[in-house]
């Protein structure tokens, strides 16, 4: 896929992601789209988290990837896949979840706000004016971006199955079913509302978006909308 978002360059970034060796599962992590939803699962159930690499990874790899970090701090990447032992396995299907493109923005928005100071004076408007010509923060970039993650040759890594957050529960049950995998009892939830430390923070931040302020999302986002196959906000029909 030729990723827009980067002004058709070669794209050469990798995805964090979860490689699941015991569920044949390798998550390809798409941050604002049921991320931390997906990761309970499969770090409940499986014991596969982006953190714990000994299940697929070489020990070599894994020591000089992780070199001077916190093991809590050395999360995989699509770029630690360096030749197809992985992505060439038949038996590894990969898969993701996307989200309404704009929904999925303002949420990035809020939390971008909230963990980098830097931002801090942004308003929603200057930040999607400043979007246009930079990826801002990562829980920003567009999910073609973030499903297109590039191994160590500046491949792009298979995709198999995309779910939806909408209807995240059906898919994640379908994906399991496709795979002879025991059906999900109780669908986890690692920052449920109730508990979400950011909740307050994030219902003070302003995010009201004018007919301006749409139609720049959605040409910025429209291989979000294209590809993923959600409808146009009427402001941009």
């Amino acid at each position: 896929m030729l990723v827009w978002e980067n002004h058709g360059q070669p794209y050469t970034f990798g995805t964090d992601m979860v490689v699941c060796k015991k569920a044949g599962l390798v998550y390809i992590d798409n941050v604002k789209a049921g991320s931390t939803a997906v990761q309970a699962v499969l770090g409940t159930r499986f014991g596969c988290t982006w953190t714990r690499h000994n299940n697929w990874a070489p020990p070599e790899l894994s020591r000089a990837k992780c070199w001077g970090l916190k093991p809590r701090k050395c999360r995989a990447t699509t770029q630690w896949f360096e030749d197809e032992t992985v992505t060439g396995d038949p038996g590894m299907l990969f898969f993701s979840v996307v989200r309404e493109p704009i929904d999925r923005f303002v949420s990035g928005f809020k939390q971008a706000l909230l963990q980098d100071k830097a931002l801090r004076n942004e308003t929603i408007s200057s930040f999607i004016r400043s979007y246009q010509y930079a990826s801002m923060n990562e829980h920003t970039q567009t999910q073609a971006r973030r499903l297109s993650g590039r191994d160590k040759a500046g491949n792009q890594v298979p995709m198999h199955f995309i779910a939806s957050m909408e209807n995240l529960e059906h898919d994640v049950a379908a994906l399991f079913a496709h795979r002879g995998l025991p059906p999900v009892d109780e669908f986890p939830r690692m920052r449920a509302a109730a508990r979400d430390p950011f909740k307050a923070s994030r219902a003070e931040l302003g995010t009201a978006l004018t007919t301006a302020d749409v139609r720049l999302l959605c040409a910025h986002l429209m291989q979000d909308f294209v590809c993923f196959g959600y409808l146009l906000p009427q402001e941009c029909r």
